[in-house]
């Protein structure tokens, strides 16, 4: 398995690092945003957005909530910590007052409330909302994509390992065993 590793190229069996080359029987793309442009033309299904994202020490919360509206806000408990998101946008709209914004609406729901930390999340959005995990294409049957999250990297992450790993192996007395 490698993983965090630059890939320049691929072909059949082989992917190409700058300095090496891999012999493999499965790839699993796993990222951001497919970098083989052309094959699959996935990069026309895809867009980037960012999500501003809050924590306060705030422990209260036993459910998650999350707002039907386009531009509205999750809300879910983590530890002793509670996490709020929001105000969701393109990746070009260059407006950066979209964490302020969130900050002041977090202050106005929880006030006096100790924020812990701050950050973007930046995910891949598909045209259907709907990640694309599965095969990369019809001609490379041992490549795998995962990608497209939608801003729900947590959930749609473990569901893409269970689909490729049903894809690719058999349970039989007690243990999966490899299809390939």
């Amino acid at each position: 398995i490698y993983q965090n590793t630059k890939i320049i190229k691929l072909t059949s069996n082989y992917a190409y690092t700058e300095s090496n080359t891999i012999k493999f029987t499965i790839v699993i793309v796993a990222t951001n945003y497919p970098f083989l442009r052309f094959k699959g033309l996935h990069f026309l299904k895809l867009s980037q957005k960012m999500s501003s994202v809050i924590s306060i020490k705030y422990n209260q919360l036993t459910n998650m909530y999350l707002s039907i509206d386009e531009d509205g806000l999750y809300i879910r408990p983590y530890d002793d910590y509670t996490i709020i998101g929001g105000f969701d946008r393109n990746l070009k709209n260059e407006d950066q007052n979209n964490l302020q914004s969130l900050e002041n609406t977090v202050l106005d729901i929880f006030p006096n409330v100790e924020i812990i930390n701050k950050w973007i999340n930046q995910d891949v959005v598909t045209l259907d909302k709907v990640p694309h995990i599965g095969r990369f294409d019809m001609l490379h049957q041992n490549w795998y994509l995962v990608t497209g999250f939608n801003l729900w990297g947590f959930l749609w992450s473990y569901a893409a390992s269970q689909i490729i790993i049903k894809q690719r192996l058999t349970y039989q007395n007690g243990q999966w065993i490899s299809c390939l």
